[in-house]
């Protein structure tokens, strides 16, 4: 019986620590559409902006990559979180062929994405942070960009919101999809980049699992 009490607690705090709530959107909006001086560059370009369901305290962006049908890499891109509550984010994304366009510290056979999160609450000042990171194009050849898409309905999948996809096929063509299952099993050939992001109410879900009253210690 207390080792059946032990497992329980412990599962209570496992939940606690990793359960967080994804929360929605309420609408999201994209552009894919790189400028001139990106197609020179072979510079593949995305924003997104999204308005949440319900104000958050914790942004991250996710990059998950596909090949040939499978996940094989997740990488956390950005993150952070905030003391008041949030209501919008918007995300930025550019990836650079290190071949191609020679970057600082860059090393050839490696793509680079550079992701930007930022976030407001329409009354404050916005938040911004930015990281960037180097994959191998064993993980993810977007070398030639076959195509790519964004999701506009705000909905979560796989305990994360998606926003857009960067895509390539291999020569083959492309096809869209509902969800990220959905376009992975679409493309059994290609590369898939699916970006999303995760917004949680961190604050908010501990002062709930907190204690509503207070207990005064016994004289």
């Amino acid at each position: 019986m207390q080792l059946t009490g032990i497992v329980l607690i412990l599962a209570l705090l496992a939940s606690a620590s990793y359960g967080a709530d994804p929360i929605g959107a309420e609408k999201v909006t994209g552009n894919l559409a790189p400028d001139r001086l990106a197609r020179i560059l072979h510079v593949n370009q995305a924003q997104i902006h999204v308005d949440a369901q319900r104000p958050f305290t914790s942004a991250s962006v996710r990059l998950e990559f596909y090949r040939n049908g499978k996940k094989i890499d997740t990488k956390t891109a950005a993150a952070a979180s905030h003391v008041n509550p949030q209501t919008t984010a918007t995300v930025s994304l550019q990836t650079a062929d290190l071949d191609f366009l020679k970057l600082a510290d860059g090393k050839s056979g490696n793509i680079r994405f550079h992701v930007e999160l930022t976030t407001s609450d329409r009354n404050g000042p916005s938040l911004y942070t930015a990281q960037s990171h180097d994959v191998a194009k064993t993980v993810c050849s977007l070398t030639e960009l076959s195509g790519a898409s964004w999701w506009p309905k705000g909905t979560i999948h796989d305990g994360a919101l998606p926003l857009c996809w960067l895509m390539h096929a291999k020569g083959k063509g492309v096809k869209s999809g509902e969800n990220p299952s959905n376009l992975v099993e679409n493309n059994p050939d290609a590369d898939i980049v699916v970006v999303s992001l995760v917004l949680t109410d961190l604050a908010h879900e501990n002062e709930v699992a907190a204690p509503s009253g207070s207990s005064k210690p016994q004289k």
